[in-house]
Parts: structure tokens; C-alpha cells; sequence
């Protein structure tokens, strides 16, 4: 397993991106940050899990900066539809799929990562999709049907997700950890133990 620092090119410049390559290449995770107005990065700690989970799955990792994070180029501007940072996410999965020899890619997101995930859901590049405590109840998450099947992991105390909109959705699987807040606090073991039962199956 290795470890490498890279600058990817999109719309805004280079963004700031670390991947841990295993040796298959067969599944990639690309990891989705939560918002950059609070601070979100790709050392976000529940994307930490998400990797260890990934790396124990025997999957390599691409987690990234949204434009204006670290030292990725641009900035965030807040608009209430659809977030830029879609973009940063194309350009990331494009840089996956003419840079790397990886066969598919899972996204998962975490937060307002999430929120840029749902929205790329159908992209037939991403194989497999997981929204970690997507906001849909405060953000623009994207909630139509979906192509195909795809997992949300919440917390129950979360007042950020409304779990009844992804109910009424036949192709959202949810996962509920009862006791834990949006920033899945005290329940890191948990939400490893749910998100690596599902990367296991895709290697």
C-alpha cells in the first residue's frame, strides 16, 4: 500500500488530493468532504473512518479539497441549488478514470460531500454510492429515483437528514445508528462497523 500527494486539474485550478493505492485495482473510493464554510477537508475525521474502512476492504482511497480548501485553487461560492462543487467531483472521477487503472468507483460523501454525491449518483462512471448524514433536510440534496441502488448512513439524533424523504425512495437502503449526532459523535466504531460491511462486498 502506498501513499501519494497529488494536484488534480478541474474548472478552478488544481485540487489538492491524497491517494492510497493498494494493490488491486479493482475498486477506488473517492472521499467527498464535508462543507467548506465550517472547515470541511479531506482530514475530516469521519472520512478518516471511511478510508480505514476502504483500506481494510482492500480498496485504494482518493480523498480531495474542495476548491478553497488547503491548497486547492478557487473558491466556495454558497448557491442554493445545485452546489459548484459538482465540478470538483467530475473532475476528480475524470481523473480516476484517465489516470489511474482502477475498473470502478464507489463515492462516498460525508455531509455536504454527500450533498455533492446524490447529485452525481447516475454518473456512469460511479459504480456504487454512499451518503454518509447527507443534510437534505437543510441543503439541495438530490432526491429523485436513481439508476441504481445506493446506501445512506444517518445518525438518529442527526437533525441535519430527514431519513422520511429516503424512505419513500425504493432504491435507498438506510442504515440508522440510534444514538449519534450529524458529526457521528462517540459512534466511530459503529459507523466503521456499518460502512465496512458494505465495502467489503465490492472488491
Amino acid at each position: 500500500m502506498t501513499t501519494q500527494q497529488l494536484f488534480i486539474d478541474s474548472e478552478v485550478g488544481e485540487l489538492q488530493a491524497e491517494l492510497v493505492n493498494t494493490q488491486s485495482n479493482g475498486t477506488i473510493a473517492v472521499l467527498c468532504p464535508p462543507p467548506p464554510l465550517y472547515g470541511g477537508s479531506m482530514h475530516d475525521a469521519v472520512l478518516s473512518v471511511a478510508a480505514e474502512c476502504a483500506a481494510h476492504a482492500g480498496l485504494s482511497s482518493l480523498r480531495f479539497n474542495f476548491r478553497g480548501v488547503g491548497a486547492s485553487a478557487g473558491q466556495h461560492q454558497p448557491v442554493p441549488s445545485a452546489p459548484n462543487e459538482i465540478a470538483d467531483l467530475l473532475a476528480v472521477i475524470n481523473w480516476v478514470k484517465n489516470e489511474s487503472e482502477h475498473k470502478s468507483i464507489v463515492a462516498i460523501g460525508y455531509s455536504f460531500g454527500a450533498c455533492v454525491v446524490s447529485h452525481l449518483m447516475d454518473h456512469g462512471h460511479i459504480n456504487r454510492s454512499i451518503l454518509i448524514a447527507p443534510p437534505n433536510a437543510v441543503m439541495n440534496c438530490r432526491m429523485e429515483s436513481n439508476s441504481q441502488p445506493y446506501d445512506v448512513i444517518y445518525g438518529g439524533q442527526d437533525d441535519y437528514v430527514d431519513p422520511s424523504a429516503y424512505q419513500q425512495l425504493a432504491d435507498a437502503r438506510l442504515h440508522e445508528l440510534p444514538d449519534t449526532d450529524h458529526f457521528f459523535s462517540g459512534a466511530h466504531t459503529d459507523l466503521a462497523r456499518t460502512l465496512s460491511a458494505l465495502l467489503q462486498a465490492l472488491n
